[in-house]
């Protein structure tokens, strides 16, 4: 649903609650001035809008790293 683009926009805002993230993303909006970026963050917007609480729950914000224990 998201793309690889989206899903690093979202991980550096609060991934933990739908209505934290949305209201970020929205007070950080008038201070991008990249157009593409810009687009991006309205797709997001869009997306998230909707989505539902038990939707945005499942999504992995953070790659599963294999633990590797240093020698």
């Amino acid at each position: 649903m998201f793309t690889v683009e989206e899903m690093n926009l979202m991980c550096i805002y609060d991934t933990g609650s739908r209505a934290a993230l949305l209201r970020e993303i929205r007070e950080s909006l008038p201070d991008v001035y990249d157009p593409e970026l810009r687009e991006i963050m309205g797709a997001v917007i869009t997306k998230l809008e909707a989505l539902t609480d038990d939707d945005f729950s499942e999504i992995g914000f953070y790659a599963d790293y294999d633990d590797e224990q240093e020698d």
